[in-house]
């Protein structure tokens, strides 16, 4: 009797096991998704961008997939400046002075590969200055996740 019963929970342990090891493969296969925001200005101005970012921050509640925070501008709080970007930027966005806040969307960071001699203009997936463009924008990646997979396990109120 006794053997019975340790067979029984050592059959139910193994079952157990096999069923979590199951859920962590189709967890595995479900592909991530970050979406990396930058507020553009030509000179850093905290005001503006903690306003601009703010909002972001606001939409990053409902879509976990933004990542903000980041900030790309020509001149920076220490009067330091970065012309080549600026100069890149310039010539692959539609970007304006009067547009600013500018918000610029990446589904990777900038300049995240290895070696890579400029920034990764390829990953840009939006460009706007319309915060509610954005907004639109987000609901269409999210629905277009769902269509992919089925599923999206960030989803807030889930």
């Amino acid at each position: 009797m006794i053997y019975f019963i340790i067979g029984l929970a050592v059959l139910i342990v193994v079952i157990l096991a096999i069923r979590s090891s199951r859920r962590r493969n189709e967890d595995s296969r479900l592909k991530e998704y970050h979406i990396y925001t930058y507020v553009v200005m030509e000179k850093e101005d905290e005001e503006v961008f903690d306003n601009a970012d703010e909002k972001l921050w606001e939409l990053a509640e409902t879509y976990p997939f933004l990542i903000p925070g980041q900030i790309f501008c020509r001149e920076d709080r220490y009067n330091d400046t970065w012309e080549n970007d600026w100069d890149e930027l310039i010539t692959n966005t539609n970007y304006s002075k009067e547009k600013e806040p500018y918000y610029l969307f990446f589904s990777e960071p900038i300049q995240n590969r290895k070696n890579a001699p400029s920034i990764l203009w390829d990953t840009k997936v939006l460009e706007t200055n319309n915060i509610e463009e954005v907004r639109k924008w987000c609901e269409k990646f999210e629905q277009n996740i769902f269509k992919e997979q089925s599923s999206y396990e960030y989803r807030v109120g889930l």
